[in-house]
């Protein structure tokens, strides 16, 4: 009868050093926790309610080892009970502490947090300077250069949606296109010369005016103490006669034209150009731009865009923009402020 009984009294003490070896671990998990909070760091067991499922797992299979083992008395139990409780929390607090990929998402995380604060305090800049393209956004000139074109070509014609594609690229794309559209017996620069004498006659015989909100917008960006400039893909002597016929020859400190530069827009050359003899940062530039390849190189210079939407052959809205308006008299002046378009 005493053989029998023998392994229930194992059993029974087996259970009591178990129990005793949970609640010594539960009594150091809570001293780690009040430790925890006093040094203002989250306590272990909520970061195991996170992550704590494996780590829960290893310390049940671990005391139910010391059962399996089965205790000889209760002494035993309890001070084998002890050693797998710290054990078992140790490996519990590692795990809550550092989970698999835990430091890579933490850092990935923060990368973010910087690239969003990064971005939240370029868009919040206050614009130092303003940069107008010509045509298109001071005065409307398309019209003109279409007309041109079409006598020049004909009897061989050009569509609306042709010449639409070539607007806001410089002129040596045009001249290329031409040739290549047309096959055209000129040379590359005779045909260059011929088509910007024919526009030239044809600006200055013509009656230009400013775009309706140009004049009044120029006063109000000038007056808040802004710089100011022009960034056009036309030759300098187009550019010279179309803001001395609009009346605005005197307000760019700054004119930036093609011939200036190594390439025209998309690329962004004229822009930085610019803004270099501004002494303005790119980043701190509001371009205004109506044409696909102005917006394109504005975007490339790192410099923020509106897209006006206002003269005769206006591109599509354009992605990238802080704003796209059909009228110069649309423009927020608080955007220089730094503030979103609503």
């Amino acid at each position: 009868m005493a053989a029998a009984r023998l392994p229930r009294r194992r059993r029974r003490r087996s259970r009591a050093g178990v129990r005793a070896g949970a609640a010594v671990a539960a009594g150091a998990r809570a001293a780690r926790d009040r430790a925890a909070r006093a040094a203002g760091a989250p306590a272990a067991h909520r970061r195991e309610r996170r992550w704590g499922g494996r780590a829960r797992g290893a310390g049940v299979g671990a005391v139910r080892r010391v059962c399996g083992g089965g205790a000889s008395h209760a002494g035993g139990g309890v001070a084998s009970g002890r050693r797998v409780a710290r054990r078992a929390a140790g490996a519990a607090a590692v795990r809550a502490a550092a989970p698999p990929g835990a430091a890579r998402r933490a850092l990935a995380a923060q990368a973010r947090g910087r690239a969003r604060r990064r971005a939240a305090a370029v868009s919040a800049l206050r614009v130092e300077a303003v940069i107008f393209d010509l045509d298109g956004v001071l005065v409307d000139t398309e019209p003109i250069t279409f007309r041109v074109l079409r006598e020049l070509l004909a009897p061989q014609t050009i569509g609306e949606q042709e010449y639409a594609a070539l607007v806001g690229l410089s002129g040596d794309h045009t001249v290329r296109w031409l040739r290549e559209r047309y096959s055209r017996s000129e040379t590359h620069e005779e045909l260059r010369r011929l088509t910007s004498d024919a526009i030239h006659r044809a600006l200055v015989a013509s009656t230009l005016e400013p775009l309706d909100g140009a004049p009044e917008l120029v006063e109000a960006i000038a007056g808040g103490g802004r710089a100011l400039a022009v960034a056009s893909q036309s030759s300098p002597r187009w550019v010279e006669l179309s803001l001395r016929a609009i009346g605005l020859a005197g307000r760019f400190p700054v004119v930036v034209t093609a011939s200036e530069v190594a390439q025209g827009k998309p690329a962004p050359d004229v822009y930085l150009r610019a803004a270099e003899r501004l002494g303005v940062v790119a980043a701190r530039c509001l371009v205004l731009e109506d044409s696909v390849p102005g917006v394109q190189a504005a975007r490339a210079a790192g410099m923020t865009v509106v897209q006006l939407r206002q003269a005769s052959h206006a591109a599509d809205p354009q992605p990238g923009t802080l704003a796209v308006i059909d009228s110069l008299r649309a423009f927020d002046l608080r955007w220089l402020e730094g503030a979103r378009a609503g």
